[in-house]
């Protein structure tokens, strides 16, 4: 690689780093509310890439054949649910960062999980049917929280 190259990569690489630090430290510094919810977006947008990541390195021994489909729900759970949804409570509460008890994207992901981890030989089919048994209503309690965050 030419050292030309070489530099054009780096600077590739280091520019977003640093303008992203720079963002979040104007953020923190000053009381604009756009650059708060760019930086709580940003944040959460990391947070979720980590789970993902993290949810590969643990199941990717167990879910080889369908690793890609888990990971797709799954990333699609925890960006609804950890950025879209944590971002609009966050606008609307002007600013007040909530955690919830129980976020939507845990259940999901279970279920999805669960659902991947089974084989589809004749005796874990049982296996699936639990994992829904189980998921759904997990889930429904999961959005009953999510829309009580709303509301208070």
């Amino acid at each position: 690689m030419s050292n030309k190259k070489r530099i054009i990569l780096t600077l590739l690489i280091l520019l977003p780093i640093v303008l992203t630090a720079g963002l979040l430290i104007a953020a923190a510094v000053t009381e604009i509310f756009a650059l708060s919810v760019i930086a709580h977006i940003i944040i959460k947008a990391a947070l979720a890439a980590i789970c993902l990541s993290l949810i590969y390195k643990a199941f990717k021994d167990q879910i080889k054949a369908h690793m890609k489909h888990a990971l797709i729900i799954c990333g699609a759970a925890l960006l609804v649910d950890m950025v879209v949804l944590s971002t609009i409570r966050y606008i609307l509460s002007g600013g007040v960062q909530t955690i919830l008890f129980f976020p939507v994207s845990i259940p999901l992901c279970f279920t999805a999980l669960i659902y991947y981890a089974c084989e589809d030989s004749e005796g874990q089919k049982s296996s699936k049917k639990w994992a829904f048994i189980i998921g759904i209503p997990l889930t429904l309690v999961a959005v009953v929280f999510e829309v009580i965050s709303f509301l208070g």
